[in-house]
């Protein structure tokens, strides 16, 4: 348990939207968990992407990928991420286009 994230063993990730409970596609719910993810990543110091988040801690997928673009926006307006650069994503389902990689402000 990751200040308050429980980790899985598989990530959910991998799991259809339709197996999931349905507290797990609700949109407030997922943004909760989301931001802990990322002020959690965003402590580490390390350079990062959404989707590294998304697998460290196993985030299922929101019920539109705009939440991720707006995930990062508002880490970005509290100040608690900051962008570095682009580089090529690491989701499989993009084939490699260019994603923006992020590292904590503090």
């Amino acid at each position: 348990d990751r200040e308050g994230i429980r980790i899985v063993s598989r990530p959910l990730s991998t799991i259809a939207q339709d197996q999931l409970p349905f507290a797990v596609r609700d949109d407030a719910w997922w943004m909760d968990g989301a931001e802990r993810a990322v002020r959690a990543m965003a402590a580490t110091g390390r350079l990062f992407q959404m989707f590294d988040v998304a697998e460290e801690y196993a985030l299922p997928e929101p019920s539109t990928p705009k939440m991720w673009g707006a995930l990062a926006s508002k880490m970005r307006a509290e100040g608690v991420i900051r962008p570095v650069g682009f580089a090529a994503s690491k989701r499989p389902t993009v084939a490699g286009s260019a994603c923006r990689v992020w590292r904590g402000a503090a």
